[in-house]
Parts: C-alpha cells; sequence; structure tokens
C-alpha cells in the first residue's frame, strides 16, 4: 500500500534554505524568522496557521 502524504516528513527532508526560497517565489508568507534556521516544528507551526486557500 502507497504511503500518505506528509507535510513534516517532507520539510524533515528539505533544506530549510529551500522551503525559504520556495516561500518567497511562491509568496506563501510563512511567519518564521528565517535569519535563526527554523527547526522542522517552527516551519510547520507556520504551515499549519497559514489560512485556508480560498
Amino acid at each position: 500500500m502507497a504511503r500518505q502524504y506528509s507535510p513534516l516528513s517532507v520539510l524533515r527532508h528539505l533544506p530549510a534554505d529551500l522551503v525559504r526560497w520556495f516561500c518567497d517565489t511562491a509568496r506563501v508568507p510563512l511567519a518564521v524568522d528565517w535569519d535563526d534556521s527554523p527547526d522542522v516544528a517552527a516551519l510547520y507551526a507556520a504551515w499549519q496557521a497559514l489560512p485556508p486557500d480560498p
């Protein structure tokens, strides 16, 4: 059986710089302190806090 998609798992495998580049390019306003090299839990919490897409 196929594994379910897990955003937390994806964030664990991607470098924070790549996530930052994507968010900047796609204009996704994640409320994280990029200068402090956010950990996976902070990135996931910021992603969860985004408003739903209209």
